[in-house]
């Protein structure tokens, strides 16, 4: 049945029109095997639309089989039990998806998509790591763009603390775009994973960013925008979220800063302004049990001296109670380091075990 949905996918069609053979038929390969006549009945299609229906090559779908075989690609189609519901709710949802990595169940997870502007600052960009650093500690998963500036400081934050993101792309998933991010490309495929509707080797066109955030805003249930201005396609992926009725949480900025033009616009045309990331985890603690609240240092950093190993550890456990297992593989550091340096936070007072032998910051 792939070879169906990939022949449909990339029909010159538009989505509407799409949408009616879907309603009209029911299946791809009936729409496939549909005679002329009956497609002509199909209201709303043009000349060009039926002429594409009359291409039945399977050619391009069995190269796209074979391409995607090739890099290790996984084809989620439209019918697929694991086709998310939150994506195929959306007005004009893909109906194939291409990925690699693993592929999140976000109609459980709680997802978050990310998103700004390519010309960040470095209040931007560190903000954008430190809420998706925080969000990913949390139990939310991570969504954004791997674009240059907030989405690729989304992105990395999120993988910092060994966490998985994915990363919707404008081109192939076997494409690097930005190219200086081939390694954070490789960590999202190794932790989470990338994913697009293009084929593979399709390449970064300008065109598709704006319709691929469309899915960026979909597989969510909230969207955090982060310096936004005026023409921007985080305004776009906003917009979309807005239609697909998703969440909208902005971050504030400065009044004299273009970056921030959208951003407090937005938020005074009744989007929620967040300060912290508990602004936006309080809103679905209720639906998502395993969603917790940050845990603030309360100062802890402040008042003591740590050594870089102690720092390391406490950092580990600011938002989330670990064992000696689960801290050594966070902090990467050996076991007999790690169990001195937890005996000596211990006797400064600053971490503590619970019933489970799992730490905690007191």
């Amino acid at each position: 049945m792939h070879e169906y949905w990939l022949w449909f996918a990339n029909l010159n069609i538009n989505p509407h029109g799409k949408k009616r053979l879907l309603e009209r038929f029911g299946t791809v390969d009936k729409i496939y095997d549909a005679r002329a006549h009956e497609c002509r009945e199909v209201i709303g299609l043009t000349k060009n639309d039926l002429e594409a229906l009359s291409n039945k090559s399977m050619r391009a779908a069995k190269k796209i089989l074979s391409d995607c075989e090739r890099i290790g690609a996984q084809i989620l189609t439209f019918d697929s039990p694991e086709y998310p519901n939150l994506l195929r709710e959306i007005p004009m949802p893909p109906y194939v998806l291409y990925i690699r990595g693993t592929f999140p169940n976000l109609d459980e997870k709680l997802g978050i998509s990310i998103v700004g502007t390519r010309k960040a600052d470095k209040s931007g960009l560190d903000i954008a790591h430190r809420f998706a650093e925080e969000l990913t500690n949390a139990g939310a998963y991570v969504i954004s763009g791997m674009a240059e500036g907030i989405d690729g400081a989304a992105n990395s934050g999120a993988l910092a603390t060994g966490g998985a993101t994915l990363a919707v792309l404008g081109c192939g998933v076997d494409v690097v775009y930005p190219t200086h991010h081939e390694r954070l490309m490789r960590e999202i495929i190794d932790r989470g994973a990338v994913v697009s509707e293009y084929p593979p080797g399709t390449r970064p066109l300008g065109f598709h960013f704006p319709v691929r955030n469309r899915i960026l805003s979909g597989l969510a249930r909230g969207v955090l925008a982060i310096q936004v201005p005026i023409k921007s396609g985080a305004r776009i992926t906003v917009d979309f979220a807005m239609q697909q009725n998703r969440d909208v949480f902005v971050v504030p900025g400065s009044i004299d800063s273009k970056l921030y033009v959208t951003s407090n616009r937005l938020i005074q045309d009744g989007a929620k302004m967040v300060l912290c990331t508990n602004d936006i985890l309080e809103e679905y603690q209720s639906r998502f049990p395993n969603i917790r609240l940050c845990t603030p240092k309360n100062g802890v950093s402040e008042k003591h001296n740590f050594s870089p190993e102690e720092q390391k550890i406490v950092d580990a456990v600011e938002f989330q109670d670990l064992s000696v297992d689960e801290i050594i593989r966070e902090t990467g550091m050996d076991a007999q380091t790690v169990l001195a340096t937890l005996t000596m936070l211990e006797l400064q007072g600053v971490l503590t075990q619970d019933a489970g032998k799992r730490f905690h910051l007191k």
